[in-house]
């Protein structure tokens, strides 16, 4: 047998957790991908009328403070997390997610355990 460092060990990759700014207007069909991403809202963002921003599961949205999203489109968002970018979070310390009256209607989808 060869000294130790003849031989190669591998080690399962492990994906870095990449911080992707968004701010202002989607204006084409648009997906935050890859689980374990963060997408940090610097400034407010709005999705247009008949445009669809899907947030893949395992995604989480961070809101500066005072920042929002505002969704005149669609959005599909199932299994992502929306929180604070403050370090500790804080209830009231970023903006809010709200539906114009021409938005698509929200699905939500809720495990509930007892």
């Amino acid at each position: 047998m060869g000294a130790y460092s003849d031989y190669l060990l591998a080690s399962p990759a492990i994906p870095a957790k990449a911080d992707t700014s968004v701010c202002g207007t989607i204006a084409s069909n648009t997906t935050w991908t890859s689980p374990g991403n963060n997408y940090i809202v610097t400034c407010d963002v709005t999705v247009n009328a008949g445009v669809t921003l899907t947030i893949q599961s395992g995604v989480e949205v961070r809101f500066d403070p005072g920042t929002s999203l505002q969704v005149v489109g669609t959005l599909v968002a199932t299994g992502a997390t929306f929180t604070s970018n403050s370090a500790p979070p804080a209830k009231g310390d970023w903006g809010r997610i709200y539906f114009t009256t021409s938005s698509q209607d929200a699905v939500f989808d809720v495990a509930v355990t007892t």
